[in-house]
């Protein structure tokens, strides 16, 4: 079970490693993309070839550091990051289509000769270049108007630039000095002109005048969501690989205890066989040793103590005793003192059974030697 569980716990640390290293690569690219991003706001406006074929070096660093952060993320599988990861993939496909509704919108825009600002050139080139034209002041003073406000993004001067405008065109049709041809002309040069400009106004609405309006702050916005959820992912499987690998320290610390306690157990095992058997097994071997000699006088004193060779002490020391109870028992007899019958033992005393055979062979030869004697003592 403990085999199995570190097991499990560290294949659990090793995908958060992985997992933490996509997530580490997501950040890395998701970052490169962001910071391409900037780089196209920063050139697309004057960049020519992307107005002419809307693409640039920006764009494709882009789309090659958006698509990697993107297979980043397909290789996470771990159930536990699957919702964080797919937030994330939310939150970078609105990246993505906002910065590019950006993109499209500023080569819609365009620059010199291309899109609503090269119309807008072409309307004021087609009015700079009549020769009738009455007065050029009215013309520069919009011009001003619209440079001031491509420069300061301010609605007040679309204001001002719609209002001379206005006062422009009726200028032209009240002008009593130039034909209706040569009004209807100018008119239609300036009107296209303000329409130009109106359609720039909006599209720089849309884009936003700063970082907290329009696309720009909806984009700021994604870019903030992405780290947010970056960073709380990041920290969510840090802990995990954190608890993973305190699992495992616990579980080796639990082993480690468990195996000193083992240690020490057998070592208080060891020190009980050692002084409760083993111990008592040579000083019973000592007496063993000593009763082969034939001296009985042993002292069983300190086997008793043994738990375990206490009963075989025991009847040692029985036998002992028996053996010193026969043999005086056969010094009686010997001294022809005291005779046994096989009542005097045991019934299963074998020993005591060979004693009284011997002690009547000898009563019986006593008895005999003693009728003899009073035999000869009768003939003399």
């Amino acid at each position: 079970f403990v085999s199995l569980f570190v097991f499990s716990t560290i294949k659990e640390v090793l995908s958060s490693f992985k997992i933490t290293e996509d997530f580490n690569a997501c950040v890395d690219n998701t970052n490169k993309s962001t910071i391409y991003a900037k780089e196209f706001f920063l050139t697309a406006y004057t960049d020519e070839k992307f107005h002419k074929t809307g693409r640039n070096k920006q764009l494709d660093l882009f789309d090659e550091k958006y698509n990697s952060s993107l297979s980043n993320l397909s290789l996470i599988n771990d159930n536990t990051s699957k919702d964080s990861s797919g937030r994330i993939r939310l939150y970078l496909e609105k990246y993505k289509s906002c910065f590019y509704n950006i993109v499209n919108l500023t080569r819609k825009k365009g620059y010199k000769d291309q899109g609503v600002e090269g119309e807008m050139r072409k309307a004021v080139h087609a009015i700079e270049g009549f020769t009738f034209l009455p007065d050029t002041k009215p013309l520069l003073s919009l011009r001003r108007h619209e440079k001031d406000f491509l420069l300061r993004k301010d609605l007040k001067y679309k204001e001002n630039f719609d209002k001379e405008l206005a006062e422009y065109i009726t200028s032209v049709k009240t002008n009593n000095s130039l034909s209706e041809n040569d009004k209807a002309q100018l008119v239609n040069e300036l009107q296209k002109y303000g329409n130009s400009f109106n359609e720039i106004v909006e599209i720089e609405k849309e884009l936003g005048f700063s970082e907290a309006m329009g696309l720009r702050k909806e984009l700021a916005e994604l870019h903030l969501k992405l780290d947010y959820n970056f960073y709380n992912s990041q920290n969510a499987l840090k802990l995990k690989t954190q608890n993973a690998i305190t699992n495992i320290n616990m579980m080796v610390w639990i082993v480690t205890c468990v195996i000193v306690l083992f240690l020490i157990a057998a070592a208080a095992i060891y020190n009980f066989i050692r002084k409760d058997i083993q111990k008592p097994l040579g000083e019973l071997n000592i007496i063993a040793d000593q009763i082969s000699n034939g001296n009985l006088d042993v002292d069983f004193g300190i086997l008793n103590k043994s738990l375990f060779l206490s009963k075989l002490s025991h009847n040692i020391e029985r036998i002992v005793e028996k053996f010193s109870t026969t043999i005086s028992q056969m010094e009686l007899v010997s001294n022809q003192k005291s005779f046994f019958n096989e009542s005097d033992f045991a019934k299963n005393d074998h020993v005591g059974a060979v004693l009284s055979r011997i002690s009547k062979q000898i009563e019986f030869m006593v008895r005999d030697q003693e009728e003899r004697n009073w035999q000869n003592d009768a003939i003399e």
